[in-house]
């Protein structure tokens, strides 16, 4: 009951995540930087340059590939 009651709470937070990871994605990585918006009303946004030659890479795993559906 726990776990759904926090899913049911975060669901929002973890929509406007993806929103700004998307815009990020979009937007600002083909131009080198990440846009963090400012943390309160009225506060500054912050603007942080990256290098994507220097950016950390995973190595692919056997778990990348898991079928929908699957449970473990």
């Amino acid at each position: 009951a726990l776990a759904a009651y926090y899913a049911f709470r975060v669901r929002w937070r973890t929509k406007a995540d993806k929103i700004a990871f998307e815009m990020n994605r979009d937007h600002f990585l083909p131009k080198g930087v990440i846009y963090f918006p400012p943390p309160e009303p009225g506060g500054r946004a912050t603007i942080v340059p990256v290098d994507a030659e220097k950016a950390y890479r995973p190595k692919p795993s056997k778990y990348d590939k898991v079928r929908p559906g699957q449970l473990w």
